[in-house]
């Protein structure tokens, strides 16, 4: 390698003249396979499955601060790699995501029944959109929550869901169902009895549990 400019690999990532350097296996290209391999013993040449490590070998002694920050770079992206690669691979399970979606509305109107703004305010997504009848839209989890703790000082709530469909799609879902409520009023007055239909669009969180992302009923 002394005296000569060594090209590192087809794309040229690197060019330089490099002094001889004694502890460094020479390098040399494998015709038709675009590597290079250890240039040693004839035992070291008869495994190119070494090649590979002689390259980078050859590399480091040759640029040693330039591969140190290719290493840490390595080091840092590989595992986020394999992170994003884990979660793509996920198996999906319809039939558990459904169930977990049943049991999130279950648990959102127990919180509702038992008056408790800040435990169904859990079911929420941050991003949140609301959409009652004849009013318009609210965003944000906090906001419809802060709306709803003043619909529940003014209401004693009893409200039953009965889900007619869960569809899931991806880290999105969907329950459609009937809901049957009364309301009480808290400074007195006759039960007021309802009942309509509604639309709860979830979305999956970071940490898989299932989030109430769009809400509209009538």
């Amino acid at each position: 390698m002394g005296g000569i400019v060594q090209r590192i690999s087809p794309g040229s990532l690197l060019s330089r003249e490099v002094d001889p350097l004694p502890s460094v296996p020479s390098l040399r290209r494998v015709r038709g396979r675009g590597l290079y391999e250890h240039q040693g013993d004839e035992a070291d040449e008869a495994r190119p499955d070494r090649s590979f490590a002689a390259y980078l070998q050859c590399l480091d002694a040759a640029y040693p601060r330039r591969f140190d920050e290719v290493y840490v770079a390595i080091g840092v992206l590989f595992p986020a790699f394999l992170t994003a690669a884990c979660d793509s691979t996920r198996t999906p399970d319809p039939a558990a995501d459904r169930q977990a979606i049943a049991a999130a509305t279950a648990q959102f109107q127990a919180a509702e029944n038992a008056g408790s703004v800040d435990q169904f305010r859990s079911y929420f997504a941050d991003d949140l959109v609301m959409m009652a009848p004849n009013n318009p839209p609210v965003t944000g989890g906090d906001s419809v929550a802060a709306l709803m703790r003043a619909f529940h000082d003014a209401f004693a709530v009893q409200v039953e869901y009965n889900s007619q469909e869960i569809v899931v799609f991806g880290d999105w879902a969907f329950d459609r169902g009937t809901e049957r409520y009364t309301l009480t009023p808290k400074d007195g007055g006759a039960p007021l009895p309802k009942s309509g239909n509604y639309l709860y669009v979830y979305q999956r969180q970071e940490d898989g549990s299932w989030k109430q992302s769009r809400v509209i009923w009538n």
